[in-house]
């Protein structure tokens, strides 16, 4: 019988949200080049007048507004410790991102290297949808996102080189999901982000099949259900008191979309 309790162990609770986002995943996670993935961060708008009563999906086009994928860093340091304390199951690497612009408004490409600038990955990602959800008043809030990603043997000619980041990166599986948390650096500043990917493409993409056939819809509901709780109680989580490393910087610059 499958847990009904997120990695950080909190129960799980009945919220219709999880019909949104499972309608999402079976709209668009049709191959494996879709990328699922969900981030936390902050939305700030054009208007101050975002009062929200309770969770709920927010349009960034009336009023216009932004997203930053991004933790405070006493947050991703307490929730890094902690997550290393309940899942064993995690990879660690550090690398360096070349990021280059190409033709199309919502494309961009990526090569990644690794130990001895051995090139890693060169792939060219494109947006496909976006769903946007505020938690609080605040600006806190998660964005669930589709992208096709189309690895390439090489840089195309016209592209532009645009920035340089570096990354350090804890990769935590859980089930069929993938918790990332990574600490980045580019133009000499520091951002800590948070995302949740769909890890294992054949067995996601069978529960989608069924659900688009209408031969079993709580199998991707639990699916969303898995992510969405696990999105509430990561972002929702209370920081515990961490060393020296989330003293390191108050202030920081995040990388956006």
């Amino acid at each position: 019988m499958e847990s009904d309790r997120t990695i950080l162990g909190t129960s799980y609770r009945e919220d219709d949200r999880v019909i949104l986002i499972a309608q999402f995943i079976s709209k668009h996670f049709t191959n494996p080049s879709i990328e699922i993935e969900a981030k936390i961060g902050t939305f700030s708008f054009s208007s101050d007048n975002m009062f929200i009563s309770h969770i709920r999906e927010i349009s960034m086009h009336r009023p216009k507004g932004c997203f930053e994928s991004s933790l405070k860093p006493q947050m991703f340091f307490s929730l890094l410790d902690q997550l290393k304390n309940v899942c064993k199951d995690f990879t660690y690497e550090e690398t360096k991102d070349s990021l280059y612009s190409c033709s199309g408004k919502d494309k961009k490409i990526r090569q990644t290297v690794g130990d001895n600038n051995k090139i890693l990955a060169t792939i060219k990602k494109s947006k496909i949808a976006d769903k946007n959800f505020l938690l609080n008043n605040s600006g806190l809030g998660v964005r669930i996102s589709a992208n096709y990603e189309e690895a390439i043997d090489k840089i195309p000619e016209r592209s532009k080189l645009k920035m340089l980041r570096r990354k350090k990166r804890h990769s935590f599986r859980y089930k069929y999901l993938e918790i990332d948390m990574t600490e980045v650096v580019m133009n000499n500043r520091k951002s800590y982000e948070l995302e949740i990917e769909i890890a294992d493409f054949c067995f996601v993409k069978g529960c989608v099949d069924n659900y688009i056939e209408g031969i079993d819809r709580e199998g991707l509901i639990s699916i969303a259900r898995e992510i969405w709780q696990n999105l509430l109680s990561l972002s929702l989580y209370n920081p515990k008191a961490v060393d020296n490393k989330a003293n390191e910087m108050t202030e920081f610059i995040a990388l956006g979309d």
